[in-house]
């Protein structure tokens, strides 16, 4: 079933673990991404567009599970992977432009004010019961922020911070990818304290936290994993990026409490 709707618009710490105010198969997850291919997703999915402009554009394809085009439709994929019962929301939120002369439609770099609009969104819907958010804001630069995407963070910070508060308050966590690039500070938004920060690592034989990716002494989870790339009927492969963890283990909240800080996802 899908919908499609456009709208304007290093060492283990104790946690207080999320759990679901219902963990039932009534609420949705809402993954915020650039933009999805529909015709490559199954399953419980609805599309809705709050990019600025472009939302009646479809991009011209690209290769590269990283690229724009591709990104939220992996990040769909391993959501259904980890649940093919759980009810998506797809968040398109790059605007799109489309070149007179050579009719190519590229997608626009997400920025501060795309995910606000995004968390409004999703804070305006009664069905909602996580939100997931693989994307950095703010350039390797952590909460210090600073200008990407022709905006600049730190103006729409305070909003953005007062929308997550106001979701975690109505029991909606909003999870977000710590990065992929060791020794860096942790992504923005997932470096904010009201975020579940998720990573991908795992224990090490002394006990410490063993991670090729970004995190810090605050990381709420840690997806683990015995493979390094998942099998995808899309791509072939999906690396076992902190991306794809994190948005596994939203989708697995979804259905029961995340009750410890390594999480066992697509297992």
């Amino acid at each position: 079933m899908k919908k499609f709707i456009s709208i304007a618009a290093s060492a283990v710490i104790a946690l207080s673990f999320v759990t679901p105010a219902q963990a039932d198969e009534a609420k949705s997850l809402v993954i915020v991404d650039s933009y999805f291919d529909l015709s490559k997703i199954s399953g419980n999915v609805e599309s809705v567009c709050v990019a600025v402009s472009g939302c009646e554009l479809t991009p011209t394809p690209r290769t590269g599970f990283s690229d724009a085009y591709n990104h939220g439709t992996a990040m769909a994929e391993i959501a259904l992977k980890q649940n093919p019962n759980i009810k998506l929301v797809l968040v398109r939120a790059a605007s799109a432009t489309k070149n007179a002369r050579t009719g190519v439609v590229t997608i626009s770099t997400l920025n501060g004010n795309d995910f606000l609009k995004s968390l409004s969104y999703a804070s305006s819907r009664k069905d909602v019961g996580a939100v997931s958010f693989s994307y950095n804001l703010s350039g390797n630069k952590g909460c210090s922020l600073s200008t990407t995407g022709g905006v600049n963070v730190r103006t729409v910070d305070p909003a953005i911070r007062s929308t997550i508060t106001t979701l975690k308050s109505n029991g909606i966590p909003v999870f977000s990818s710590t990065g992929n690039k060791a020794g860096a500070s942790v992504n923005y938004p997932a470096c904010i304290d009201e975020v579940n920060s998720v990573g991908v690592g795992d224990l090490n034989r002394k006990g410490n936290i063993s991670s090729v990716f970004t995190f810090d002494t605050n990381t709420d989870y840690f997806a683990t994993a015995s493979v390094s790339n998942y099998s995808s009927k899309i791509f072939g492969l999906i690396p076992n990026t902190t991306s794809a963890g994190n948005v596994a283990v939203a989708a697995k909240y979804l259905f029961g409490k995340l009750d410890n800080k390594f999480v066992g996802v697509l297992q």
